[in-house]
């Protein structure tokens, strides 16, 4: 959801390349189903999305990784210890994590829109 909704928000500049990996990703996989319902009902298309995972060319290749956990944040850290700067929790403004919705249900997946949203406006001012 984080990339789709950071594509949208950045939808007018060309300054920015978006992607993204997960550090236990489903590699190959398209999005959930709920992902899709969800950005569908906010006009937004990730029918087309495909997993991947985390790896030192995109760790090292990016300017700024936004995982969604703390824990995420230090796995990739301690991986690619060149990331160690360049590696921000997209809740970082708000201090939070973002809890992972999958095989909870629609509305776990609503409410975690609602929080990357937020976030993601939190990252968007900060980054135009």
């Amino acid at each position: 959801m984080a990339e789709f909704l950071l594509k949208e928000k950045l939808l007018a500049s060309d300054d920015y390349i978006i992607e993204s990996a997960g550090v236990n990703a489903l590699v190959g996989k398209g999005a959930d189903k709920y992902v899709v319902e969800v950005l569908n009902e906010h006009g937004i298309d990730a029918s087309n999305h495909c997993a991947k995972q985390i790896d030192q060319l995109l760790a090292t290749e990016f300017e700024l990784i936004l995982p969604v956990e703390l824990g995420h944040q230090r796995w990739i850290e301690q991986k690619f210890p060149s990331s160690v700067g360049r590696v921000q929790r997209i809740g970082r403004w708000r201090d939070c994590d973002i809890p992972d919705p999958y095989r909870r249900g629609r509305k776990a997946f609503d409410a975690t829109y609602d929080l990357l949203n937020d976030c993601v406006d939190d990252w968007v001012k900060r980054l135009k």
